[in-house]
């Protein structure tokens, strides 16, 4: 199986705020994309291509 990866930036103004970053987070599993780690203020996702 092949992963794809995305980094986002949760210091971003716009995902301020802790209501904020699990809107982004809910959208993010709404579109297969899987939480696997942070590292610092990036969060790293992954899914299924």
């Amino acid at each position: 199986m092949k992963f794809e990866y995305s980094l986002m930036n949760m210091t971003h103004p716009k995902e301020r705020g802790i209501i904020a970053q699990e809107s982004v987070l809910n959208k993010m599993g709404r579109d297969g994309w899987e939480l696997v780690g942070i590292d610092g203020e990036w969060y790293i996702f992954k899914r299924a291509i």
